[in-house]
């Protein structure tokens, strides 16, 4: 027999548990569904603007009690071989933050659960069926009846829930993994997180609480699966006209993880019992940086408007999803600017594609599997969505 619920939650990272902790706060049955581990997640740079963020969820003391690893700005050698400094020094939230995501995962899923939400885990979906008065759901061997499903599965979101269709802008993919640092080397355990564009691509490093880096590689995907079909130290050949990077880290990582870094919307985020939030709604280039931020922020935008469908007002839900769609064209227009911004290479592919106005693809899957083949030939795990 179904157990009752007012709300499913698919998906417990930070978009999932910030709203099911809120949701259950505000006295809702909530079921959080979480798939288990199995994917990588990459250590990331938060901006100064989450502690604040997190102080108004009443989470900030138990973060910083888990040991993360304050970070005083970006050093960005972008458009020039020179690098230049966004510096955290003047920022009013202080410093930002270079977390375990793992533990930063659990501290917001822990939350939800401290708040009453049931945690379900593993919970992934096997069944999701709509019904008159909202959704049946069954995973993890149990069943759910609820009045509102919420997606917040990600990128990867499972076929077997609703509204899987996305627009995709790019082809865009990382490579990842956890270097040590070159202790010999000037540059080495620097808590400057840096990004360092190269002909065709660009690197991302920093500290990790464990005092190593993650370093990741960044082209699109055609590109990736072409260098490494033709070269087993394409990655090492990449590192080394990245002169930053390579002085914090000799060699690039041995073990790698491959996942989908494109730009993706859906269409609508929202409607009379569903509701789409963080990744499951609108993916961005990590570029930008601030994923984990957008999605505990989106999460807490959300709510209102779960609060709204729960009542029957349809009005927030139509605001919801123009501004989804505004916040995605804003997106695209910045991320185009800071593209434009490196012209050093006027024949690389990557580079010629970023130079001109974004617009949905028609089939990018291909290219992603066609890297996906290629990093399992060679000992890469990808992990995360296949577009």
């Amino acid at each position: 027999m179904a157990e009752r619920v007012d709300i499913v939650v698919v998906g417990a990272g930070p978009a999932g548990s910030t709203v099911a902790m809120l949701l259950a706060r505000g006295g809702c049955r909530v079921a959080l569904l979480d798939r288990g581990p199995g994917r990588f997640e990459i250590g990331e740079t938060l901006p100064p603007q989450v502690s604040p963020l997190l102080a108004d969820l009443g989470l900030f003391d138990r973060f910083c009690a888990q040991g993360h690893r304050r970070s005083p700005g970006t050093l960005s050698a972008w458009g020039s071989a020179e690098p230049a400094c966004t510096d955290f020094l003047f920022s009013p939230h202080g410093d930002g933050w270079h977390v375990d995501r793992p533990a930063l995962n659990r501290l917001l899923r822990d939350a939800a659960i401290d708040a009453g939400a049931t945690f379900v885990n593993p919970g992934g979906v096997d069944a999701c069926v709509r019904s008159r008065d909202g959704w049946t759901v069954r995973a993890g061997g149990r069943e759910y009846d609820c009045q509102i499903l919420v997606d917040a599965t990600g990128r990867r979101s499972s076929a077997r829930l609703p509204y899987g269709q996305r627009r995709t802008y790019d082809r865009l993919v990382s490579v990842a993994g956890v270097a040590d640092p070159d202790t010999g080397a000037r540059h080495a355990r620097s808590d400057y997180t840096l990004v360092e564009s190269v002909e065709h691509g660009w690197f991302y490093s920093a500290l990790v609480p464990s005092g190593r880096y993650v370093v990741t590689f960044t082209t699109d995907a055609d590109i990736l699966a072409t260098g490494r079909a033709a070269s087993g130290t394409y990655l090492d050949e990449q590192l080394s006209s990245a002169p930053l990077t390579r002085a914090r880290t000799r060699r690039f990582p041995r073990t790698t993880y491959a996942f989908s870094a494109a730009s993706t919307r859906r269409e609508s985020a929202a409607d009379d019992r569903w509701i789409a939030v963080g990744d499951a709604a609108r993916s961005y280039d990590p570029l930008c940086g601030r994923g984990v931020w957008k999605a505990i922020k989106g999460a807490t935008d959300a709510v209102n408007t779960i609060e709204a469908i729960r009542e029957g007002n349809p009005v927030p839900i139509d605001e919801y999803n123009r501004a989804h769609k505004a916040a995605f064209a804003k997106y695209l227009e910045s991320n185009a600017a800071y593209y434009a911004m490196e012209r050093r290479w006027p024949d690389s592919p990557f580079w010629a594609r970023r130079h001109v106005k974004p617009k949905p693809m028609r089939n990018p899957s291909d290219e992603f599997d066609n890297a996906s083949r290629s990093d399992l030939a060679r000992g890469c795990r990808p992990t995360g969505p296949r577009l």
